[in-house]
């Protein structure tokens, strides 16, 4: 508390006083000496008002904060104050605002005029007037960063010590490490917890000298005694493997190092060394080697050749057929450039493909001529952190044998395509012959059939019956003639006639078929079903004769059945192709001839038996064809027959 004679007048008391250091506590200083004492002071101080309002402050406190004396005048205790800190010192400014204590005493943060933060030690005392009204505070900071951040940086390297040891603990559990002493002439030897875990002993267990020993297994004892011996003599290092037995009986390979410890005689004071585990690392190295030689062995017993190049483009490997292939020895490839081997490569795209392989890190495959050997070679490329693995073939000989192949496939398609050029040339000239031969036929048949029927009507009554039998024959034969005449050339047009698609209702066609199959003989009772809505795509006037060929057909060999049935439909086919059918219950056929009934002018029935010119179901086939589709049948003699036919891409029924 300032003496009643440094008092302020009530308009100038201070609200907060910062100061580095408490103010000496004279009783009677005037108020040039307290000006000085506060203006000089080497800590910082200031006097503040109840209402936050700064009153003065001195310049080792403008300093402090990089504040000129005027600026820090207007600033409130909220503007320096860190706000992490500034809860803490209002609490504490209203208990001794409240009367619970006089001063109190933190360490916090300061924010300067650029931004940057600095710590203080703050000292907060609040004066009241002679009746114990507050008038203002008295406040001293000093200026503790340097301090605080030694403190940080102290409990940081310690943070990180503690982090280290406990790495350097995990480490040594999971590397099997542990260290171990023995002074000389002791009695007992100090073992840390990892080496007590690989001998199996429970911690804290100290063994004599000759306890340590016999850990060993017996073939290793003797060595390693005259090892530690020697050590505690003429403090010879070593570094040693051995098996040990552990207290548990399990062995185990381990690896002990030690170093001697001299006092000021010169003399060994102390072992200290470290022990190790290796069982692991042995059996995965023993794993490793015969993985090697496995490998060694596969690569050696390739048929291909392998080599492998280093980042430099080295030779590291080469297996047996490498070197065959290369035309060179191992002794000649290893450690050399691949370049400074093969300069030939330089002039091929192989170099390109290899870099290719190791800069990109992509597999690479491709054939290729290596003229200096005269060889071709098929080529896998690998690439791998260590450079690359090649893997190279000779395919000479295949592909001579693709070439070749491709030669006689090229002379083939040539005699082929001749061939086919021939065979439409025969069947153009064919059918020109058969239209024609058809097409003469017709007016020398027209002449018989007119003049054998003026016969037959002038000699009236004047023939004998055996005359008018031979005539009849004539007329017969006449009409046969005629038919076969209308099927040769309906067969040939249809090669003339060009193609053309349209939506097609095969049902309406079926029943034109039925009405004029029953126009021809109207005394004959069937039963004929013809499914409704089979549309499909296709030339309206060529299926016309399928169906008219077909229904006739099924109408012809049922004339001899007393309850015939005719039925024509669709049903599914393969990949979605409908097929449509024409069935029948009349005299069916022997299927042992049916590979040649879509021939023209084969017959299943004698002409005795059944009329018919052989023509018809030769046009069905062909019209089928040429739509791109395919006609069948199957039958049995006396039980019907079915037709089935498709109609290529485009001939699906649909239903409307």
């Amino acid at each position: 508390m300032l003496p009643h004679s440094l008092r302020l007048a009530p308009e100038e008391a201070p609200l907060f006083l910062v100061s580095t250091s408490s103010l000496p506590a004279a009783p009677h200083i005037g108020a040039d000496e307290f000006t000085s004492a506060f203006e000089n002071a080497a800590i910082g101080m200031a006097v503040v008002g109840l209402d936050s309002r700064r009153l003065r402050v001195n310049r080792a406190f403008c300093r402090m904060l990089g504040y000129a004396e005027d600026a820090m005048l207007t600033h409130t205790v909220e503007h320096i104050t860190h706000p992490e800190d500034l809860g803490v010192d209002l609490a504490q400014r209203q208990l001794l605002l409240d009367g619970h204590k006089h001063t109190y005493e933190r360490e916090k943060r300061y924010l300067r005029r650029d931004g940057t933060v600095v710590w203080g030690h703050l000292t907060c005392t609040l004066v009241r007037d002679s009746e114990g009204r507050p008038r203002h505070f008295i406040s001293q900071v000093q200026d503790i960063s340097e301090r605080k951040a030694a403190e940080e940086a102290c409990a940081l390297a310690e943070e990180r010590l503690r982090e280290t040891q406990a790495s350097l603990h995990i480490a040594a559990q999971i590397g099997r490490l542990g260290a171990w002493s023995y002074k000389a002439g002791a009695a007992h030897v100090t073992w840390s917890e990892e080496v007590c875990a690989i001998h199996e002993v429970r911690q804290g267990f100290a063994p004599t000298f000759q306890e340590a020993l016999a850990f060993f297994a017996p073939q290793y004892r003797d060595r390693i005694e005259r090892i530690l011996q020697a050590c505690l003599r003429s403090g010879t290092p070593f570094d040693v493997e051995a098996q040990i037995i552990t207290a548990k009986g399990k062995q185990i390979w381990a690896r002990v190092l030690g170093e001697a410890e001299w006092d000021a005689q010169g003399r060994v004071r102390q072992i200290q060394g470290a022990c190790q585990d290796i069982s692991d690392s042995l059996r995965a190295a023993e794993e490793t080697r015969i993985m090697a030689e496995q490998l060694t062995t596969t690569l050696e017993s390739l048929t291909d050749a392998f080599y492998t190049v280093d980042r430099n483009w080295r030779f590291t490997y080469v297996n047996a057929q490498g070197e065959r292939l290369a035309r060179r020895g191992r002794a000649e490839l290893l450690g050399r450039r691949l370049l400074d081997v093969y300069p030939e490569l330089a002039e091929t795209s192989m170099v390109q493909q290899f870099s290719r392989a190791m800069e990109a890190n992509v597999t690479v495959e491709f054939e290729e001529y290596f003229a200096p050997f005269d060889i071709w070679i098929q080529v896998k490329v690998f690439p791998s952190l260590q450079g690359l693995a090649i893997d190279v073939k000779d395919v000479t000989e295949r592909v001579l044998a693709g070439r070749e192949i491709m030669r006689l496939n090229a002379e083939l398609e040539e005699r082929v395509m001749q061939r086919t050029a021939q065979l439409a040339a025969a069947n153009k000239e064919l059918e020109a012959f058969s239209y024609s031969i058809a097409h003469d036929l017709r007016g020398p048949l027209s002449s018989i059939d007119g003049f054998s029927r003026i016969l037959d009507e002038s000699a009236g009554d004047g023939l004998g019956d055996r005359c008018r039998h031979y005539l009849s024959r004539i007329r017969a034969g006449v009409r046969q003639m005629g038919e076969l005449t209308d099927g040769l050339l309906a067969l040939a047009n249809l090669s003339r006639t060009s193609l053309r698609r349209d939506e097609v209702d095969l049902s309406r066609l079926a029943r034109q078929a039925v009405a004029a199959c029953r126009e021809r003989a109207p005394e004959r009772h069937a039963e004929i079903a013809v499914e409704p809505n089979l549309f499909t795509c296709g030339d309206p006037r060529l299926l016309s004769q399928v169906i008219f060929n077909l229904m006739g057909n099924a109408w012809k060999f049922t004339a001899r059945r007393e309850h015939a049935r005719i039925e024509i439909g669709s049903l599914p086919g393969e990949d979605e192709q409908t097929v449509f059918f024409v069935r029948d219950n009349g005299a069916g056929f022997d299927m042992a001839y049916a590979s040649k009934m879509f021939e023209a002018f084969q017959r299943m029935h004698t002409a005795s038996e059944f009329e018919g010119t052989g023509i018809g179901l030769a046009i069905v086939h062909k019209i089928v064809s040429r739509h791109g589709g395919r006609i069948w049948a199957d039958a049995q003699v006396d039980r019907g027959a079915n037709f089935y036919f498709t109609l290529g891409p485009g001939g699906d029924a649909r239903a409307v």
